[in-house]
């Protein structure tokens, strides 16, 4: 699914066009010009920044810089972002896509080692970075998560749009022919289909065809992987295509074209159920080693008429007190929707903090769950100061 970077050669017998004056190394700092020609000079210098990679999330992503382009863990992203969907999803969605990887110098791990543990309250536990670690551009990162997130919707959710504005689906020409689309724009003035489903407009189309490739055709390949289309048509690295506007003015005025989603087993691309049972043991006697530890504390406190259960934000320090977002959304927030819940919350502009491995098994002692954005803490000081806009907001 990761592939590692490949370097090209430089080509022989090149001379360059301007020649440029050497620079001169500062005396009295001669490590800085060093540096600046490292391309990893960003990290060395300490420097990071944080970026939502999608509506719907309510927690940001770290980055570091390479050359001024924006690079993310792929372990931290596939670990406490993905997760979820890649443990439902299994090979044949993973396949639809190739995304290039980039190793991590001894800089970076040192500056997302330092992230985890002094900017994210141990986002990532004990996780150590090393250049054994990969990263992502934040560009790959965004349309990764988009593309998982559309195939976890169709398959687990059965959510499947059929108005043409989604970033994929299929529509109908006339009453037989079922052809896919892949929509960049998510307007229906900006539906592409694929050029070989139609054999005898080739010539005609061709003219007027573009080429389809990186996450546009993974979105392609998904849907021919749902319609049974065989690989041979669609193993290569790009596809052609043309715009579904265009492609109506070859057919007669009475055709109909009809936006709709053909029949599919999902079962073919969703790993089977986890069996609960099949927990070892030894997991059990671990947590109920560490709940021993009574660094964290669950208290219940009368909030707003109704009883919540909080938690110390800090080990062995009791007077400020947090809760979980479930807790929160659970109690006074259950009518709306969770999207409308993560727009209130962002337009609230509450702090948020990712729970410790102690404080989660504290909140959750008889479930083994993955972390989820209803895990994150909030302090119970700025819920009661930010409740009535959090309602505003939630339209209560």
């Amino acid at each position: 699914m990761i592939k590692n970077e490949t370097m090209i050669p430089p080509m022989a017998n090149t001379a360059p066009l301007v020649k440029i004056a050497p620079k001169k190394v500062d005396p009295r700092n001669p490590e800085k010009y060093a540096i600046s020609k490292t391309i990893d000079w960003e990290s060395r210098a300490g420097k990071f920044g944080w970026e939502y990679i999608d509506t719907c999330c309510i927690y940001p992503i770290p980055f570091v810089y390479r050359n001024g382009r924006k690079f993310c863990s792929a372990a931290m992203f596939s670990i406490k972002i993905l997760s979820n969907f890649e443990n439902a999803l299994n090979n044949e969605v993973h396949s639809c896509f190739k995304v290039l990887s980039y190793p991590m110098t001894q800089a970076e791990a040192k500056l997302f080692d330092e992230i985890n543990n002094f900017h994210c309250n141990g986002y990532m536990g004990a996780y150590s970075f090393t250049p054994n670690d990969i990263m992502l551009t934040l560009e790959d990162v965004k349309e990764l998560f988009g593309f998982v997130q559309v195939c976890y919707n169709v398959l687990v959710k059965n959510q499947t749009n059929c108005n043409g504005t989604g970033k994929v689906g299929f529509v109908k020409i006339g009453d037989i022919s079922m052809v896919p689309y892949v929509n960049p724009g998510c307007y229906v003035t900006t539906c592409y289909v694929p050029l070989f489903y139609f054999e005898g407009e080739n010539e005609c189309l061709s003219s007027k065809s573009v080429v389809a490739h990186t996450w546009n055709l993974a979105y392609l390949k998904f849907c021919f992987k749902l319609q049974g289309i065989r690989p041979q048509l669609y193993e290569g690295n790009t596809c052609k295509v043309v715009k579904l506007c265009e492609l109506q003015k070859y057919f007669p005025a009475s055709t109909s074209f009809r936006f709709d989603w053909p029949k599919y087993d999902a079962k073919k691309f969703l790993n089977p159920p986890k069996d609960k049972k099949e927990n070892p043991v030894i997991l059990n006697h671990q947590m109920a080693q560490v709940t021993e530890n009574k660094d964290y504390k669950t208290m219940i406190l009368p909030f707003f008429g109704k009883n919540v259960r909080c938690i110390n934000l800090r080990p062995s320090e009791f007077t400020t007190l947090v809760l979980s977002l479930g807790e929160l959304y659970t109690l006074f927030f259950y009518n709306v929707s969770k999207e409308v819940f993560c727009y209130a919350l962002k337009r609230s502009k509450l702090s948020l903090y990712p729970p410790n491995r102690h404080q989660m098994i504290e909140l959750y002692r008889n479930i083994s769950k993955p972390l989820d954005f209803l895990d994150f803490l909030v302090l119970v000081k700025d819920v009661s100061e930010c409740i009535g806009d959090l309602k505003k907001y939630s339209g209560l």
